[in-house]
Formats: structure tokens, C-alpha cells, sequence
């Protein structure tokens, strides 16, 4: 009986420790995207610090 109960208290941590393991995972690579994709997003939009766009500063040259 106790060994049975150790067993499934065993088995609860090693899932909760799993989860929160895959949790932290997501939201580094949710993190990771972020910072990739918002940039170039906003590059494409023409949203500059500057104020100019892709198009402007090709016209320029």
C-alpha cells in the first residue's frame, strides 16, 4: 500500500515536473517567434523607427 501510493507520488511530480519542463519550452520558442517575426513584420509594413519604408529607401537610390 505504501509503495503503491509512493509510486503514484513519483509518478505526479514526474508528470508536473514534464509539464512545467514543456510549458517553459513553449513559451521560450512563443518568446523566440516574437522577437524574430515582429521586426520583420513591421519592416514590411514600412512601420520604421525613421519613418521610411523599404519602398522610400529604394526610390532614394
Amino acid at each position: 500500500m505504501i509503495a503503491a501510493l509512493h509510486d503514484l507520488i513519483r509518478q505526479a511530480l514526474a508528470f508536473s515536473v514534464g509539464f512545467f519542463v514543456a510549458a517553459l519550452f513553449a513559451v521560450g520558442v512563443f518568446f523566440a517567434l516574437s522577437l524574430l517575426l515582429v521586426p520583420l513584420a513591421a519592416l514590411r509594413k514600412g512601420n520604421r523607427r525613421d519613418g521610411a519604408s523599404i519602398e522610400q529607401n529604394q526610390t532614394k537610390e
